[in-house]
């Protein structure tokens, strides 16, 4: 009977324990769903950033040709681009 007291108290602890690791293991849980979620916005800003320096790579390439033409050829290529975007409208 006399152990009985240092039984429940190691018991308790014991308890004691196990909600602390419970806790910080649904709180790791959590911060590593966030963490994921962050990785995720930035892939898909990522994927935004590579889609828009393609265009202006694009559009680079355009007006290095237009800029190192001659004139005739020049004026064809405006000719060119203004039937593309009255088509496009």
């Amino acid at each position: 009977m006399e152990n009985i007291p240092d039984i429940a108290f190691i018991i308790g602890g014991l308890v004691i324990i196990v909600v602390v690791i419970g806790f910080v293991s649904i709180k790791e849980e959590k911060i590593k769903a966030q963490a994921k979620g962050v990785l995720e916005g930035q892939d898909r800003i990522n994927a935004e950033a590579a889609a828009e320096i393609a265009r202006l790579r694009a559009r680079l390439e355009v007006v290095e040709r237009l800029v190192t033409d001659d004139d005739r050829k020049l004026a064809r290529e405006i000719a060119q681009l203004r039937g593309e975007q009255a088509s496009a409208s």
